[in-house]
């Protein structure tokens, strides 16, 4: 019956007509969910709001429904943020998304018609009816507001009464934070002076917080060393930051201790479980696919464990040397084409193709006495480790896009990895007749891995020859897989075939892209862009599906 089971099973993997049914059904199903999703969730385009908000709807929403209830603290982090609040108020009143205020004129003119040009009287109101503001925290939040709001007199004069606060002995809470507000918000560059006003205010109040984080902000957009070293040992400073903010300081301070441990709370604390559970389920697929080549007895199962884990060790470490030799060394993107072209190849695929090998090392005395195989697919599986924790960081915000990584990333980091990675082997049986083969095949690597990131960032290329990409994508696939083949035991039978956990795997992927899009998102609109991204995307899709229709 077992053996019955496995057959049926291994036929349905390699029946096209029902692969075809089935991947149409679990997307049909993921639209019927997405639907519902949306219809949950979506008041008037909530998630282009929360993207007008710039993220801090929860907040803004909390501040409209309690106006009685407002401090000066909670009034002043309205008043910074007013001209997002204006625009989300009048997509409420007038139910219209952004996008719609992008795509359709008549929106965008009826939404500058609107009475609401200027926040002032708004602000003006708010503070008037704020339960918890006293009167000189009134009149300084009123000040603040004229300064960021009102008429070039207006601004002056508010100005200048900050000043006067903020001269005041003993000093006044919010004078000088407000005060170096409108000094950051006016034309002029007075970041200096603010500076010197946010550090009093944080001098004196221990709550201020904001004046400690704008202080820092200011230091680290200046690379302050002298005044960053006065600070960095200072809990009320450095307790509270965020791990970009810490990234950034410990660069311009040259701790490398600091600096990788900020890159690892960055790298791990980004995303959402959620993201980490989807980018997993990704590069599970690929697992369960190349897997099948060497097996999932016991000690493999082991070492594709350690090879995952070794590759997302290596994407951390690949962004510690990201930050010292984009921040420290100064080897950027920016440049003409060719200085861009020489940091895709001798900055991005020189160092993520070493960092990657370096971490497969490990794993070489275990693999020294196996089939070649093993080694393919373990190094493969460092490569997707890299790809699994790359992708969280892509996910983020507009750049989720795991469906299209799957196609792209996940497999591209896998075969170049596995790839170098059994030449390295290769070379640890045999060093003497193997180190030439072992050159050529890292710098094959490098210089590949270059130009397919040249052909997607470099805009003159991209729009010309953007088109190769599909052909790197295509000879890496067939390499790659007629090499698996080649070192497999071709006679062996596999359970599933390539195609049907490719086909599958994608489609169920896809419905959870699907469903996740629509969460906040009008249908039509996630429809659309998941139809949209579904096009660019079919490309690389014909590319694996010709590759394993005979698997």
């Amino acid at each position: 019956m077992r053996l019955q089971t496995r057959q049926h099973i291994s036929r349905l993997s390699r029946d096209k007509s029902f692969l075809f049914r089935t991947s149409m059904a679990i997307m049909a199903a993921a639209c019927a969910m997405g639907w519902a999703v949306s219809l949950l969730t979506t008041t008037h385009g909530l998630k282009s709001m929360l993207h007008a908000a710039h993220g801090d709807s929860e907040k803004l929403a909390e501040l409209i429904n309690q106006k009685e209830d407002l401090d000066a603290e909670q009034a002043a982090h309205w008043i910074r943020q007013a001209d997002q609040i204006m625009m989300l108020m009048a997509m409420q009143q007038s139910q219209t998304t952004i996008d719609e205020l992008t795509e359709n004129q008549a929106a965008a003119e009826e939404y500058d018609d609107k009475e609401l040009k200027t926040p002032l009287p708004m602000l003006e109101k708010l503070i008037s009816e704020a339960g918890k503001v006293d009167a000189s925290e009134r009149m300084l939040l009123l000040n603040l507001t004229r300064g960021f709001y009102a008429d070039e007199a207006g601004a002056a004069e508010a100005l200048k009464n900050l000043q006067q606060s903020s001269a005041m002995d003993p000093p006044v809470r919010f004078a000088n934070e407000f005060y170096a507000d409108v000094l950051v918000h006016s034309p002029q560059d007075k970041q200096a002076e603010a500076l010197q006003h946010y550090l009093r205010e944080s001098e004196f109040f221990d709550q201020a917080a904001y004046a400690r984080q704008q202080a820092m902000q200011i230091m680290i957009v200046n690379k302050d060393r002298q005044g960053l070293e006065k600070i960095s040992d200072q809990s009320q400073y450095m307790d509270n930051l965020d791990a970009h903010s810490r990234m950034e300081i410990a660069t311009i301070l040259n701790d490398w201790l600091s600096l990788a441990r900020a890159v690892i709370q960055l790298d791990y604390e980004r995303s959402t479980a959620v993201r980490y559970l989807i980018s997993l389920f990704a590069g599970a697929i690929w697992l369960i696919i190349i897997g099948q080549f060497a097996g999932f007895g016991k000690r493999q199962l082991i070492l594709y464990s350690a090879a995952l884990l070794l590759g997302i060790m290596s994407a951390s470490t690949t962004l510690f040397v990201v930050v010292i030799q984009d921040n420290v060394r100064g080897f950027t993107l920016e440049g003409d084409m060719w200085h861009q072209l020489t940091y895709c190849i001798a900055g991005i695929g020189l160092r993520e193709e070493s960092i990657k090998l370096l971490f497969f090392v490990p794993l070489i005395p275990f693999l020294k006495r196996r089939p070649e195989i093993e080694g393919l697919v373990v190094a493969s599986f460092v490569g997707l480790g890299f790809a699994i924790q790359e992708n969280v960081g892509y996910f983020l915000g507009e750049s989720f896009s795991p469906w299209s990584r799957f196609f792209s990333a996940n497999f591209f980091h896998m075969a170049i990895t596995g790839i170098l990675g059994l030449a390295l082997l290769q070379f640890a049986r045999w060093p003497r007749t193997r180190w030439e083969e072992l050159l050529a095949t890292f710098l094959a690597a490098v210089v590949i891995h270059g130009l397919y990131d040249a052909l997607l960032m470099i805009p003159e290329l991209s729009s010309d020859f953007g088109i190769f990409t599909l052909l790197i994508l295509s000879v890496i696939a067939y390499r790659y897989f007629d090499l698996a083949e080649h070192l497999a035991n071709t006679g062996r039978s596999r359970i599933l075939s390539p195609l049907g956990v490719f086909v599958l795997g994608a489609a169920l992927l896809g419905g959870v892209v699907m469903v996740f899009s629509c969460w906040g998102m009008p249908f039509r609109l996630a429809l659309m862009g998941f139809l949209g991204s579904g096009l660019t995307v079919f490309p690389v899709v014909f590319i694996f599906i010709n590759r394993f229709r005979d698997a």
